[in-house]
């Protein structure tokens, strides 16, 4: 089983996702949404991603290990 999880940062919002790849099937695990509205962009991927990593059954962000990770859109300037 191979679990992913991608996060996209836009000028508007942040989306995130947690997948997973089990003999050839792919299903998505799950998604999250928020506005960015004046925010702080890191803090909004923050919750973003916590909130999909607990949609996907793990209650902390910090116990997930995914497979893969990728960042798209201004994410790719946010942490390594």
């Amino acid at each position: 089983m191979t679990r992913t999880a991608g996060i996209d940062v836009g000028s508007g919002a942040v989306k995130a996702v947690v997948m997973e790849v089990e003999d050839g099937r792919e299903r998505l695990l799950a998604h999250a949404v928020a506005r960015i509205r004046r925010r702080h962009v890191p803090a909004v991927v923050d919750e973003v991603f916590q909130a999909a990593v607990e949609g996907a059954g793990k209650p902390h962000p910090e116990t997930f290990q995914p497979h893969y990770s990728h960042r798209c859109g201004a994410g790719g300037l946010i942490g390594s």
